[in-house]
């Protein structure tokens, strides 16, 4: 049978990133012994978003189905609407295949996405999402940094009323922020079929061993569909909340095994990226030589 996109989420809800595709998968509990799991992580989620008036909404496929990215979903996806909705998204994306040792990058990974309230102020967006991190994640937010640029300036007040001092705050040119485009100050991936282009801020945590962890990122750019449109990583919170990364290889067979699920219950071919991360021969290559 194949798997719906509504069932879809509906699964990955229930299991947290350990549902990725298909019920029968699992992932290991990414946690030290005592720990939040991913689970967790998403739980709190769920119920803290959705008291504040966000309802779910449904996720895309892990697969595709288009070339970018390597047939994989790049990221979290919402149709313009006037309510507030959530999104629990399974995610890969090719190019961290090149970063694999930094801490805290994984082959598979799950964002919860916000989607705002057009009707809301910016202010609130900010406070719904850092304050989740703050709150029910219970990550001390003394040990919380920002990245950005002059554009998110309207931002920092409600930061520091968070807790996130502006000797916390750290501003890079606004050219460099939108010539990288990866989130932490304007995001603007290079090649994405939606070609989103908005200020940004990303919200890093400090780890216990001098390393940093990026776990949010929210748009700032206020009156539009972005504005305060963001989310974070359920597995980077896990991190943070666990002072510890997870690495890389442990969640490999639970990319392999989530694709795969995804490719056999809706009938479609195994992509691209499924072979590169893998570090596997596509099998086209394989006939041709």
């Amino acid at each position: 049978m194949k798997l719906t996109r509504r069932a879809f989420i509906r699964t990955t809800v229930a299991l947290g990133a350990g549902a990725v595709g298909a019920t029968t998968v699992r992932a290991k509990e990414s946690t030290t012994p005592g720990g939040a799991t991913v689970e967790d992580t998403t739980a709190h989620a769920v119920r803290w978003f959705g008291a504040k008036g966000y309802a779910p909404d449904v996720a895309a496929p892990l697969i595709s189905g288009i070339p970018f990215n390597g047939g994989l979903n790049f990221d979290d996806h919402f149709e313009a609407s006037e309510k507030a909705r959530y999104v629990v998204q399974p995610c890969s994306r090719v190019e961290d295949l090149r970063k694999k040792d930094s801490p805290g990058t994984l082959p598979l990974f799950t964002i919860f996405g916000t989607a705002p309230d057009p009707g809301r102020p910016l202010a609130d967006h900010v406070k719904d999402l850092v304050g989740f991190l703050t709150g029910p994640a219970g990550i001390d937010p003394a040990r919380l940094r920002v990245t950005t640029t002059e554009l998110s300036k309207s931002v920092f007040p409600v930061l520091a009323d968070l807790g996130i001092a502006s000797d916390r705050i750290r501003l890079q040119p606004v050219e460099k922020a939108k010539r990288e485009g990866a989130g932490s100050g304007f995001f603007a991936p290079s090649g994405h079929p939606q070609k989103p282009a908005f200020a940004t801020f990303s919200v890093e945590f400090a780890m216990s061993d001098g390393s940093e962890l990026e776990i949010a990122e929210i748009g700032t750019e206020s009156g539009g569909r972005t504005s305060g449109a963001g989310g974070f990583g359920l597995e980077r919170v896990t991190m943070a909340r666990n002072d510890r990364p997870i690495p890389w290889s442990e969640r490999l067979p639970v990319f392999k095994d989530a694709v795969e699920a995804d490719a056999k219950s809706r009938g479609v071919p195994l992509p691209p990226g499924y072979y590169e991360v893998l570090g596997l021969p596509r099998p086209d290559a394989v006939k041709k030589s």
